[in-house]
């Protein structure tokens, strides 16, 4: 499980029919959720599963909406921002070197006798 320390921020930067009831374009709203979705896509004609990023963010209406991560920019504090695709591939990383490292940490303690 992985915590965030500092709150993120996201802004809808993706197609208009994709945008959600009472989120504006312009505006940055505090994520206050997070989840991934193992969804099969096709890469050069191969399908593959891969992770994909969801934050979920209170709308103008104060209702909980779903957003795609590939449809937004991130930002970690005011002063910066990090395109959504940027961002998904980070954490995509980050949970493979988490695996790799539980996988190793496992294995390491197993007595071969």
């Amino acid at each position: 499980m992985i915590h965030m320390i500092h709150p993120i921020q996201c802004k809808y930067t993706g197609d208009d029919k994709y945008m959600r009831d009472g989120i504006e374009r312009k505006k940055w709203y505090t994520v206050v959720g997070y989840e991934a979705r193992n969804v099969e896509k096709e890469f050069e004609g191969k399908k593959k599963w891969i992770d994909e990023l969801f934050y979920l963010v209170i709308n103008d209406q104060g209702k909980m909406v779903v957003i795609a991560s590939f449809n937004c920019s991130v930002r970690i504090d005011q002063q910066s921002e990090i395109p959504g695709t940027q961002i998904a591939g980070l954490m995509s990383n980050l949970l493979s070197l988490v695996k790799v490292w539980s996988e190793k940490h496992e294995n390491s303690g197993k007595d071969d006798s």
